[in-house]
């Protein structure tokens, strides 16, 4: 029974982490290069979207685009 929760925190908790560091990886790119251009962060969210789903972390998404 405890072995379910476990698991399911667990893979909660990886793509949170996975999706913070992402999402401050890319921010932190496109603030370096384009700090005031609106236009490329909607191009950053659009690049951490593919980027996640090319490495299959579909559930780290939504923590990545608020961290972004």
């Amino acid at each position: 029974m405890y072995a379910v929760y476990f698991r399911k925190t667990y893979t909660a908790g990886k793509n949170r982490l996975l999706g913070t560091l992402i999402g401050a990886i890319l921010g932190f790119v496109f603030a370096s290069f384009f700090p005031t251009n609106a236009i490329f962060s909607a191009v950053g969210i659009i690049v951490l979207i593919c980027i996640c789903n090319k490495l299959e972390w579909n559930d780290a998404i939504s923590m990545a685009g608020i961290v972004f």
